[in-house]
């Protein structure tokens, strides 16, 4: 955005001066013009600022993968809050409001271990085992910037329940849509092509 009175306002004064040093009016009355106009334009910073148009472009190939990997790094994150509220709080930093409940729900289960009586497993670490960022698929696509995401990545995590400890391992297959919302970057889609469960226990 732009300060458009901070703007105006250090035109003013430049417009005093301008007109001061040409004689056209007294140079003591332009200064206390431009001298008033530099006091008031810091003042007016955040008063009447205009959003500027523009389209945001697409990142580089690093760029859309580090972006991406960041955004899946938090979904995981946002489940070692303290209640469901605050998952979603925090899902909403980094996946489109559409798709929360599903990606909460998805996400949720797969924590959950049905055969131990409902108990949640606490996710210990999110490991990445490919990626591939793919532009093409949204070349002649209207709308704001958005690409998919190829990724493969396993979730290991812990649970202890009825006096014995479990691990699992989750491995999942799947294609993301990242897309800008005007402010930053989320997740929009999700496709998962393939999950495996492993459990060993300890």
């Amino acid at each position: 955005t732009l300060p458009a009175a901070s703007l105006g306002a250090a035109l003013v004064g430049l417009v005093a001066l301008g007109l001061g040093a040409a004689r056209r009016v007294p140079r003591a009355l332009a200064a206390t013009v431009a001298l008033l106009a530099a006091a008031a334009a810091p003042l007016l910073w955040d008063v009447g600022r205009v959003p500027l148009a523009g389209r945001v472009g697409l990142p580089s190939d690093a760029q859309a993968r580090a972006i991406f990997e960041q955004l899946h790094a938090n979904v995981y994150a946002a489940f070692d809050a303290g209640g469901e509220d605050a998952i979603y709080e925090l899902l909403a930093d980094s996946v489109a409001p559409e798709l929360l409940d599903q990606l909460y729900g998805d996400v949720y289960e797969s924590l959950i271990l049905r055969d131990q009586g409902g108990a949640v497993c606490a996710i210990e670490e999110v490991e990445v085992l490919d990626g591939a960022v793919d532009f093409h698929r949204f070349e002649e696509a209207e709308g704001p910037p958005r690409y998919a995401v190829d990724w493969k990545w396993r979730v290991h995590g812990l649970v202890a329940h009825w006096g014995h400890v479990h691990r699992r391992r989750n491995e999942y297959d799947a294609t993301y849509v990242v897309r800008h919302d005007g402010q930053g970057w989320k997740i929009a889609d999700v496709e998962v092509r393939a999950h495996q469960r492993i459990d060993d226990d300890a």
